[in-house]
């Protein structure tokens, strides 16, 4: 059941991700390796 949620090129987003986790508010986080601007 492998789908596509955020894709980073489409949407111009430099780094890659590492690691993520959903909050008590069930909104996703992704933390992003060689992204800083």
């Amino acid at each position: 059941n492998k789908r596509v949620i955020f894709n980073f090129n489409d949407n111009d987003i430099p780094g890659v991700p590492d690691g993520m986790t959903i909050d008590k508010n069930g909104h996703l986080w992704i933390a992003v390796w060689d992204g800083g601007r």
